[in-house]
Protein backbone atom coordinates (compact mmCIF):
# COMPACT_ATOMS: atom_id res chain seq x y z
CA UNK A 1 0.00 0.00 0.00
CA UNK A 2 1.25 3.52 -0.56
CA UNK A 3 2.15 5.99 2.14
CA UNK A 4 -0.31 8.49 -0.17
CA UNK A 5 -3.08 6.12 -0.04
CA UNK A 6 -2.75 5.23 4.04
CA UNK A 7 -2.13 8.74 4.51
CA UNK A 8 -5.88 9.82 2.63
CA UNK A 9 -7.59 7.30 4.42
CA UNK A 10 -6.72 8.28 8.11
CA UNK A 11 -8.33 11.63 9.57
CA UNK A 12 -4.78 12.63 11.03
CA UNK A 13 -1.92 14.28 8.46
CA UNK A 14 1.60 12.01 8.70
CA UNK A 15 4.64 13.86 9.78
CA UNK A 16 7.23 11.48 8.79
CA UNK A 17 6.92 9.07 5.96
CA UNK A 18 8.78 6.86 3.24
CA UNK A 19 7.76 4.57 0.28
CA UNK A 20 9.28 1.14 -0.18
CA UNK A 21 11.94 1.33 -2.84
CA UNK A 22 12.72 5.08 -2.01
CA UNK A 23 16.56 5.83 -1.21
CA UNK A 24 17.00 6.26 2.47
CA UNK A 25 17.63 10.01 4.39
CA UNK A 26 17.69 10.47 7.77
CA UNK A 27 14.66 12.89 9.51
CA UNK A 28 17.31 15.93 8.31
CA UNK A 29 17.04 14.80 4.50
CA UNK A 30 20.41 13.60 4.63
CA UNK A 31 21.17 11.07 2.17
CA UNK A 32 22.10 7.16 3.53
CA UNK A 33 23.38 4.47 1.69
CA UNK A 34 20.54 1.87 0.44
CA UNK A 35 16.84 2.04 0.18
CA UNK A 36 13.99 1.62 2.34
CA UNK A 37 12.60 -2.46 2.34
CA UNK A 38 9.13 -1.62 3.46
CA UNK A 39 6.77 1.89 3.16
CA UNK A 40 6.35 3.47 6.94
CA UNK A 41 4.51 6.75 7.67
CA UNK A 42 3.91 7.99 11.70
CA UNK A 43 1.68 10.56 12.48
CA UNK A 44 1.49 12.85 15.95
CA UNK A 45 -1.73 12.34 17.40
CA UNK A 46 -1.43 14.30 21.06
CA UNK A 47 0.86 15.74 23.55
CA UNK A 48 0.49 15.73 27.30
CA UNK A 49 1.46 15.41 31.17
CA UNK A 50 1.25 12.29 33.16
CA UNK A 51 -1.70 10.41 33.70
CA UNK A 52 -3.18 11.05 30.04
CA UNK A 53 -1.25 8.82 28.08
CA UNK A 54 -4.35 6.05 28.24
CA UNK A 55 -6.95 9.06 27.75
CA UNK A 56 -5.00 10.16 24.60
CA UNK A 57 -4.79 6.97 23.49
CA UNK A 58 -8.35 6.13 23.95
CA UNK A 59 -9.65 9.24 21.96
CA UNK A 60 -7.66 8.84 19.14
CA UNK A 61 -8.80 5.54 18.96
CA UNK A 62 -12.40 6.58 19.05
CA UNK A 63 -11.38 9.79 16.58
CA UNK A 64 -10.28 6.55 13.83
CA UNK A 65 -13.18 4.59 14.59
CA UNK A 66 -14.92 4.43 11.07
CA UNK A 67 -11.60 3.49 10.00
CA UNK A 68 -11.50 0.41 11.96
CA UNK A 69 -12.20 -2.17 9.11
CA UNK A 70 -9.21 -0.60 7.12
CA UNK A 71 -7.21 -0.84 9.86
CA UNK A 72 -8.35 -4.46 9.76
CA UNK A 73 -7.19 -4.87 5.97
CA UNK A 74 -4.09 -3.48 6.59
CA UNK A 75 -2.84 -5.63 9.11
CA UNK A 76 -4.33 -8.86 7.51
CA UNK A 77 -2.46 -8.53 4.52
CA UNK A 78 1.17 -7.89 6.18
CA UNK A 79 0.88 -4.24 7.79
CA UNK A 80 0.62 -3.61 11.32
CA UNK A 81 -0.75 -0.45 12.78
CA UNK A 82 0.99 0.53 16.28
CA UNK A 83 -0.07 3.38 18.64
CA UNK A 84 3.86 4.57 19.58
CA UNK A 85 3.94 6.53 22.69
CA UNK A 86 7.18 8.30 23.61
CA UNK A 87 6.61 9.03 27.29
CA UNK A 88 9.12 11.52 28.93
CA UNK A 89 7.60 10.99 33.15
CA UNK A 90 8.05 13.75 35.40
CA UNK A 91 9.09 11.55 38.41
CA UNK A 92 8.03 8.44 39.30
CA UNK A 93 4.22 7.67 37.79
CA UNK A 94 1.99 5.08 36.57
CA UNK A 95 -1.24 4.89 33.53
CA UNK A 96 -3.50 2.16 33.51
CA UNK A 97 -4.79 1.53 30.32
CA UNK A 98 -8.23 -0.23 31.16
CA UNK A 99 -9.04 -3.81 29.92
CA UNK A 100 -11.73 -2.65 27.25
CA UNK A 101 -9.03 -0.13 25.84
CA UNK A 102 -6.70 -2.81 25.25
CA UNK A 103 -9.22 -5.28 23.88
CA UNK A 104 -10.51 -2.78 21.22
CA UNK A 105 -7.01 -2.26 20.21
CA UNK A 106 -6.46 -5.71 20.11
CA UNK A 107 -9.57 -6.38 18.15
CA UNK A 108 -8.62 -4.28 15.22
CA UNK A 109 -5.11 -5.53 15.02
CA UNK A 110 -2.97 -2.65 16.50
CA UNK A 111 -0.43 -2.81 19.01
CA UNK A 112 0.38 -0.46 21.92
CA UNK A 113 3.93 0.20 22.23
CA UNK A 114 5.66 2.19 25.13
CA UNK A 115 8.82 4.05 24.66
CA UNK A 116 9.50 5.61 28.17
CA UNK A 117 12.40 7.64 28.93
CA UNK A 118 13.56 8.05 32.17
CA UNK A 119 16.72 10.32 32.93
CA UNK A 120 16.51 10.49 36.53
CA UNK A 121 20.03 9.18 36.91
CA UNK A 122 21.36 10.37 33.88
CA UNK A 123 24.77 12.67 34.81
CA UNK A 124 23.25 16.91 35.97
CA UNK A 125 23.90 18.02 32.27
CA UNK A 126 22.72 15.31 30.06
CA UNK A 127 19.20 14.87 30.91
CA UNK A 128 18.25 17.48 28.03
CA UNK A 129 20.12 16.30 25.12
CA UNK A 130 18.59 15.40 22.43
Amino acid sequence: MSVSELAGVLPITPNWSWQVGEGRRTPRGTRLSGVYSDSYCTFDVAAGEDGEVAEHVRETFKRMNNKREFIRRVCSTGGSAAFYVFWYPNGDTGEVFEGSLLLALGEVGIALMLNVYDDRNAPIGDADIA
